[in-house]
């Protein structure tokens, strides 16, 4: 109740809210650094999806496109249906025969929004990483679970595998989203569609780590 409070305050008041509660007599100011940029450098693959679905009116799919679809709004669809299907298997084993398929439909995907991308997919295709590249991964980004044993090796190629598809396919769908909202006018595109996005944000569609991305300075103190 407090949190939708303050966040509804934070639309009305602009910049600065200043909001005292009457049962607990402490006030909450919202304060925001106007000066600290919102990049799409920062949005993750689903908050772009999710902003050019809510705002840009485009008609992004939960379901995969049918093989013959292949206009722009079905390939984001496509992306973002293979991009959910990793992330939910992000601990299971792929076989090469669907990764072949994931690889094979996300790659004619990234191709046609831009072609530039061909040569970097066959680049990353194949990729095979080593046991010591493996090691050097697993400790810079998991170091609590380290190990040595084949099976965590397996483990690690198999994530490093999913994250160069996800990678390819996260700078695709980035380029879409600037040109749709373009680096300089990004702030201004969230500031009008603030209160819309609180709803977005109550309703989970817009997760809180992606609103501390939409409001990168964003800081609340207690007096």
């Amino acid at each position: 109740m407090l949190k939708n409070t303050i966040e509804r305050a934070v639309v009305h008041e602009g910049n600065i809210g200043n909001l005292r509660t009457e049962s607990s007599g402490f006030s909450f100011i919202v304060m925001r650094d106007m000066n600290v940029p919102i990049t799409s450098e920062d949005f993750d693959i689903r908050l772009m999806m999710v902003l050019m679905k809510n705002l840009a009116d485009f008609d992004i799919s939960e379901k995969l496109p049918l093989e013959v679809d292949t206009c722009e709004v079905a390939d984001l669809s496509r992306i973002k249906f293979i991009r959910n299907k990793l992330e939910q298997n992000i601990d299971k084993q792929t076989s090469d025969e669907e990764f072949e398929d994931n690889w094979k439909q996300l790659t004619e995907a990234v191709t046609r929004l831009d072609g530039t991308y061909k040569i970097i997919c066959q680049e990353l295709k194949k990729f095979k990483p080593s046991p010591h590249q493996c090691q050097k991964y697993l400790q810079s980004k998991y170091t609590e679970s380290y190990s040595k044993s084949d099976d965590s090796l397996t483990k690690w190629k198999e994530l490093i595998r999913k994250q160069s598809i996800q990678k390819v396919a996260r700078d695709a769908v980035q380029k879409i989203f600037d040109e749709q909202f373009p680096p300089r006018t990004l702030r201004t595109a969230i500031k009008d569609k603030l209160e819309y996005l609180c709803n977005l944000k109550q309703q989970k569609e817009i997760t809180q780590s992606e609103w501390e991305h939409l409001h990168p300075a964003e800081h609340g103190i207690y007096t």
